[in-house]
């Protein structure tokens, strides 16, 4: 098993089980399947950590869709569409208890794992487990999804009679009503005269229902009618920007002074909307673009220093990146360091930028397109590294390396590159990296 925790989903395994019966056609199929496989196991065979760990995560799910699952599991949106389709009956909850019964009984693998460092927890998730499963079959509670126009109300707070009331608007946008309502009875009218503010969900609403419960299913007004808009900071830097609906469907790519008339698109939690409804947290804007690269920097401001201490702002100014490349080259040929550096120029392939190491790359790349050239940048390149790279390039293959390293070296100082806001921060606010890029680009030139 690659991961571990301590939850019911917090393994690969039952990673793998959500994704299979997300994807199937019948994910109750997917789930009894799981169930079976543990609870047929032979019981002087230890039983494999992966199928354990999977029929576990089912018989979560068979609690959750019996009325008894966990409060945080329902959070899980993946969870959360699953469970609507499920309708386990008594022998599915039994099924789910005989196969907690196998995971739980030696020898297995799974509870190998538990014993070690750390399993308290986990055996107590599992008790835990056990009891809920034995309650549904005791007495199963049905799960109510919540639907359209529903009015849920939750606890103002601790100890508090007063409530707040939300209005259900899809399965992941809500309306939350300003203040709090005196008392549940007074929910009706608190929705119909109060101003409300529609607000998108981390998870389905019908997760709502687990901190609070419907008390009414009215027309939504008709200002909580209609398409919301929500804005989005697309990448980390730049001015790229989108408008979408809550679930994040129907995307339009904007610019930031269309963006910033919308509210941004934070989906929360069903615990978050108290704060929405008290006025103690107000749905925010997105960020301009000035804005956003001065947090960057802000953030990575005692790295960049380290960094400029250690290297420089020429193509081969990081021994580390350019040993590497160096290795790469050697290793798997030029062609292949040519072809890469091609798809990336072209789009094809690419990473997250800022990133200051596979810029660093590209830039090392640019470098030695123009040493093969004209033996550009020899003095800075080591004669180690030297020795490790071919002296000279085929004419069509230089061509080619030549036409993607024209278009890597544009990006080492654009608008979203990590390697121009590190060297800006230096004293000279970027002027030997300019300088080295310029000549580089000269080196390059047709």
């Amino acid at each position: 098993m690659g991961t571990w925790g301590h939850g019911p989903f917090d393994n690969d395994a039952a990673g793998d089980l959500l994704a299979d019966a997300t994807d199937a056609a019948s994910p109750a199929t997917v789930v009894t399947r799981a169930l079976r496989c543990a609870a047929r196991a032979p019981a002087a065979k230890p039983l494999d950590v992966d199928d354990g760990a999977a029929a576990i995560a089912a018989c979560e799910l068979v609690a959750i869709a019996s009325g008894h699952g966990a409060s945080d599991a329902m959070n899980d949106p993946v969870v959360a569409g699953i469970v609507t389709s499920l309708r386990p009956g008594t022998a599915d909850v039994r099924l789910a208890l005989g196969a907690l019964a196998r995971v739980t009984q030696q020898p297995s693998e799974v509870m190998d794992l538990a014993h070690g460092a750390g399993g308290s927890d986990f055996i107590a998730m599992l008790a835990d487990l056990r009891a809920r499963l034995t309650g549904a079959r005791a007495a199963r509670a049905p799960v109510v999804n919540a639907k359209r126009g529903d009015l849920v109300v939750v606890p103002a707070g601790p100890r508090r009679r007063s409530v707040i009331v939300i209005a259900v608007v899809s399965a992941r946008e809500v309306a939350v009503f300003d203040g709090a309502c005196a008392d549940a009875r007074r929910a009706v009218a608190h929705a119909a005269v109060r101003p409300a503010r529609r607000v998108a969900l981390a998870a389905s609403a019908t997760a709502l229902l687990a901190a609070g419960r419907v008390v009414a299913n009215v027309p939504l007004r008709a200002d909580l009618k209609g398409p919301k808009r929500y804005a989005t900071e697309l990448a980390v830097l730049g001015d790229s920007y989108a408008l979408s609906s809550a679930s994040f469907g129907q995307v339009d790519h904007v610019s930031y002074d269309v963006a910033c008339q919308f509210d941004r698109l934070d989906p929360l939690a069903p615990d978050d909307l108290r704060d929405v409804a008290l006025r103690a947290a107000v749905p925010g804007r997105v960020r301009s673009p000035a804005a956003r690269e001065a947090a960057y920097v802000a953030s990575h401001r005692a790295g960049w220093r380290h960094r400029r201490a250690n290297t420089t702002p020429h193509a081969f100014g990081d021994l580390e990146v350019l040993t590497s490349v160096a290795a790469w080259v050697r290793e798997f040929g030029v062609r292949n360091a040519v072809d890469v550096h091609t798809d990336i120029a072209d789009g094809r392939q690419g990473y997250g930028r800022p990133n200051e190491e596979a810029e660093r790359r590209c830039y090392v790349f640019c470098g030695l397109a123009a040493w093969w050239r004209n033996r550009w940048g020899a003095r800075a390149l080591p004669s180690a590294v030297v020795a490790t790279l071919p002296a000279t390039l085929p004419p069509r293959q230089l061509a080619r390396t030549l036409r993607a390293a024209r278009v890597l070296v544009a990006q080492v100082t654009g608008h979203d590159a990590e390697l121009r806001l590190l060297w800006e921060g230096a004293p000279d606010r970027g002027a030997r990296l300019r300088k080295a890029v310029a000549s580089l680009r000269d080196a390059l030139a047709p």
